[in-house]
């Protein structure tokens, strides 16, 4: 009985997900959605990450390592 709660639950919240979320999006949702970098938090955070991830997307192999390290060492 657990798991068919279990699995009732995650497929409830993957139909909510896809289906009825993008649809409560498009009615509450109006007008003009403002750009990213119109938010003075948002354009710091963007100038932080940015180099972060340059670097990470050039030693890809690196990345996953550290990546796997940090998984299996817990």
């Amino acid at each position: 009985p657990l798991a068919f709660t279990k699995t009732y639950s995650m497929a409830g919240a993957a139909a909510l997900a896809i289906i009825v979320i993008p649809i409560l999006m498009g009615f509450w949702i109006r007008g003009k959605i403002p750009a990213e970098t119109s938010n003075p938090l948002n354009r710091v955070l963007i100038k932080a990450y940015h180099p972060l991830l340059l670097r990470v997307l050039h030693w890809p192999k690196t990345t996953l390592l550290v990546a796997a390290l940090s998984i299996f060492t817990v």
